[in-house]
């Protein structure tokens, strides 16, 4: 039966996105901790590495004779169907990101830059907060159509999509 596990790269990826996104907040929340922080994040990574190596169900290739058995495959139907879906959706979503931020008004920056302030502080200080209420909005509905999009993935096959994470 078909079943969708996590690849061991996705795993990683996505472990080191969340804990990027937590240090940059608790930075953000707690900026005379930094120690403390650090040795938050660090201890969380490595806890979900390790449980991702002790509970995951891994399929290693091995040489038999003169023929590999075993490990994942990757198709062209869905190396083409991952392909189109993060083009699609990374243009789309650089357009919601792009339009927003050309939302701000260019006298709010000239403000900043008038008191001193340099372009990373201009940006994040000044520019985001005014640009998120425009780019949250498009930014979910470019979400949602991303899932549904991926339903297409039906024409490419049911069966190849999932064989392709799981195991054998």
């Amino acid at each position: 039966m078909p079943t969708l596990v996590l690849p061991y790269e996705s795993a990683v990826l996505l472990v080191l996105l969340a804990a990027t996104l937590v240090l940059a907040s608790f930075r953000l929340l707690f900026p005379r901790q930094r120690n403390a922080v650090r040795l938050f994040c660090c201890g969380a990574i490595a806890l979900v590495l390790i449980a991702n190596l002790l509970l995951g169900n891994y399929s290693v290739p091995v040489l038999e004779g003169l023929r590999f058995r075993g490990g994942t495959t990757f198709p062209a139907e869905f190396a083409t169907l991952v392909v189109a879906i993060t083009c699609f959706g990374g243009a789309y979503i650089g357009e919601v990101i792009r339009g927003g931020i050309e939302a701000v008004p260019p006298g709010q920056i000239e403000a900043a830059r008038s008191l001193g302030l340099r372009s990373q502080p201009i940006f994040w200080l000044v520019v985001m907060p005014q640009a998120l209420p425009s780019i949250v909005p498009p930014l979910g509905n470019q979400y949602l159509f991303l899932v549904r999009a991926t339903t297409l993935g039906v024409a490419v096959g049911y069966a190849e999509f999932f064989m392709i994470t799981s195991t054998t």
